[in-house]
């Protein structure tokens, strides 16, 4: 956090004469920010500055000017990106200001007509890669889903709205599932876990959050044989055994084996299990 700028107001005397001329006055309050610090990713992008943003600044009801600062940390596309988030802080702030048309998940009925619910699968294309991707798309196609597998787009007003159009969002853990925000009310979000007893970081990052978004959520935590670690280390190997011995070895040593270096192969059969509940869910 060293890089995010911090400011001092004092309190003077008026009759001091070193203290500038003002030459802008403002009838609004200003709010502070920085977009330095850890920013960069979604998650962080909206657990670091877009909600402590909103919960203070909304007592203002949009009557408030925001002051960036640290600005070229975060590059000025960033900005632009957040820009219709920045002009709508309400108390529907994200669902107004992109636009969101749905309010609530599909209700699948039972004689098996009507629109397929969709699910969404968060690609990633450089750590934690989903290795048999098609296979679960050809699997969950079979059981009734239309499946979108696509990679968080840039332009968040566009992605924002299709994560609304699906029922389920699932995807290996990452700041991608922070997309969770735009989907409709009792939509389900599945968090895949991979090795390294991460479950107390799913469930922070993403479980409870979604269940306080009134969201479904669940949980598949692979095995080792679903994890590409197997390739890389002995069976009986501590990174297996005792995962708590890698974390005591620094954070740095522990994202560098199971969050850098760990890609997943589903197990299609016992997958199936979970998006049958997410589809049994939606009935």
């Amino acid at each position: 956090m060293g890089t995010v700028q911090e400011f001092t107001i004092r309190f003077v005397a008026t009759s001091i004469q070193e203290i500038p001329t003002c030459t802008h006055n403002h009838s609004v309050p200003g709010l502070v920010f920085s977009t330095s610090g850890y920013t960069g990713n979604l998650f962080h992008d909206f657990t670091d500055v877009v909600i402590p943003l909103f919960l203070t600044s909304r007592e203002f009801d949009g009557q408030v000017k925001f002051l960036v600062t640290n600005k070229r940390s975060w590059r000025s596309w960033r900005i632009s990106k957040y820009k219709e988030v920045l002009r709508k802080l309400s108390k529907e702030f994200l669902g107004g200001a992109y636009s969101l048309e749905r309010e609530r998940a599909i209700e699948v009925t039972g004689d098996g007509g009507g629109k397929r619910p969709r699910l969404l699968i968060i690609s990633r294309k450089s750590t934690r890669l989903l290795m048999n991707e098609g296979e679960i798309v050809t699997m969950a196609t079979g059981l009734g889903f239309e499946v979108v597998v696509t990679e968080a787009d840039s332009n968040l007003a566009r992605f924002a709205n299709l994560v609304n159009s699906c029922d389920v969002l699932m995807g290996v853990h990452g700041a991608g599932l922070t997309n969770m925000v735009f989907l409709p009310k009792n939509a389900i979000v599945i968090q895949i876990l991979p090795l390294g007893g991460l479950e107390w970081l799913g469930r922070t990052d993403f479980g409870d959050p979604a269940k306080d978004m009134n969201l479904r959520y669940l949980e598949y935590q692979i095995g080792e044989e679903e994890s590409s670690l197997r390739q890389e280390y002995p069976p009986d190997h501590q990174v297996f055994k005792d995962p708590y011995s890698i974390l005591k070895q620094g954070w740095l040593a522990f994202r560098a084996v199971y969050l850098d270096k760990q890609n997943v192969t589903l197990d299609v059969g016992r997958f199936q299990a979970t998006l049958l509940e997410a589809l049994n869910l939606l009935h």
